[in-house]
C-alpha cells in the first residue's frame, strides 16, 4: 500500500479537535470522528446481521470511489442528480 488515510477531520472541527486527531493518526491510531464511527459500526453490524458478503452497496461503492478521488459533497451531490436525471430521460425514451 502505497499511501493510505488513517484519519478524517471535518472541515467544521475546531482547532482542539483537529489537534487531537492528528496526535491520535501520530501515535498509530486511526481517528475518523464520532460520526463516521458511527455511520462505520452501523455498516459493520448490517453487514453481520446480512447473508450478503458485501460490507457496501454498489451506490454506496460509488460514492466511496468519489470522496477517494476528492471530490467536495458538493460535487457528489450535483454527481449523483446528474445521474439520476440522465436515468428520468432514458426512462421517458
Amino acid at each position: 500500500m502505497l499511501s493510505s488515510a488513517h484519519g478524517f477531520a471535518e472541515k467544521s472541527a475546531t482547532l482542539d479537535i483537529l489537534k487531537d486527531a492528528i496526535q491520535e493518526v501520530a501515535d498509530g491510531a486511526t481517528c475518523f470522528g464520532d460520526d463516521n464511527t458511527k455511520i462505520l459500526n452501523i455498516a459493520i453490524k448490517k453487514s453481520k446481521s446480512s447473508r450478503s458478503s458485501e460490507l457496501l452497496t454498489g451506490r454506496e461503492r460509488e460514492i466511496l470511489q468519489l470522496v477517494a478521488e476528492g471530490l467536495s459533497t458538493r460535487l457528489i451531490s450535483e454527481s449523483l442528480i446528474s445521474v439520476l436525471k440522465l436515468l428520468k430521460i432514458t426512462a421517458q425514451i
